[in-house]
């Protein structure tokens, strides 16, 4: 394998890592979104119908009125509050941010296979991969570093599954899942693990073993 197929290869697993990480994060923030936006419209709901139900209805229910106030005003500090939550996290925003990221890293995975398939791949075709690669790698948002571990151990964990699935294939997925587990956990306790010094992230040019996050 040639050096400039090799550098390819690499960037396409730093490249298929990152795909995964923004879309569990896309997926994560728009779960969270839907969340908030549910509560607020059945609080939005119940303070609507407090102010509109009339005295005697809930008198003729015997219900003390004193009580659906309560709900009502309830209701109104769950909308409120809510409502500040939401702008100060924006996860839908993100949530966009993440996909439109999904989509860049998609075709950038695509035209890096293409090349990798490439029985004669030139010198000219492999600079303006590393030209589009690095103008990728320099407008995506970053993941978050208190993410980047967790969501790269998940896809780690991904891509060792789909090779047993490929391999077992009539086997149940949650048996393969656990096979995986503990063979890394049995793993992990029989090497000794050295903790590496702490570093800063530069962009997606670094190896696939120890890419760096912002």
């Amino acid at each position: 394998m040639s050096d400039l197929i090799k550098e390819i290869k690499r960037q396409h697993d730093i490249t298929d890592m990152l795909l995964t990480m923004h879309s569990i994060r896309r997926d994560t923030l728009n779960r969270r979104a839907f969340i908030i936006d549910i509560t607020l419209l059945v609080s939005s709901f119940i303070l609507l119908m407090v102010e509109l139900i009339d005295p005697s209805i809930v008198s003729k229910a015997k219900i003390d009125y004193s009580i659906v106030s309560g709900i009502g005003k309830v209701s109104a500090l769950i909308v409120f509050v809510m409502s500040l939550f939401v702008l100060r996290v924006d996860w839908k925003g993100r949530a966009i941010n993440h996909g439109k990221a999904c989509g860049t890293l998609s075709k950038l995975k695509f035209k890096a296979r293409q090349l990798l398939t490439d029985n004669h791949l030139s010198q000219e075709k492999y600079e303006e991969f590393q030209t589009l690669y690095s103008i990728i790698s320099n407008s995506v948002d970053p993941i978050e570093e208190r993410f980047f571990n967790k969501l790269k151990a998940k896809h780690k964990s991904k891509v060792e599954l789909s090779k047993l699935v490929s391999k077992f294939p009539g086997c149940p997925e949650w048996y393969l899942k656990a096979k995986l587990i503990y063979h890394g956990v049995s793993l992990a306790k029989k090497t000794s693990v050295k903790v590496p010094k702490k570093h800063n992230c530069t962009d997606m040019h670094e190896d696939t073993e120890d890419p760096k996050a912002q």
